[in-house]
């Protein structure tokens, strides 16, 4: 997972994804805390969206694993 943060660019964080998914990583999450919504990538151009009400799952990648998107923002 990638929490975006104020001072990153976007073109920035694309190209760590490129090299995760050069490396073989299957999903990248990445966290919008200003949105509070997390985007799912299978790759740069395959995204699902959670928005803050939803239930962050993979079953795929993590079988069993869910937590509600507004928790992981919580404070």
């Amino acid at each position: 997972m990638e929490i975006l943060s104020p001072g990153d660019s976007w073109s920035e964080v694309m190209q760590k994804m490129r090299d995760y998914f050069s490396i073989g990583v299957r999903v990248i999450w990445i966290a919008d805390p200003v949105a509070r919504t997390v985007y799912a990538y299978r790759s740069t151009t395959d995204v699902r969206e959670f928005s803050e009400q939803a239930e962050l799952i993979d079953a795929e990648v993590l079988p069993g694993f869910s937590v509600k998107v507004a928790e992981l923002f919580e404070i």
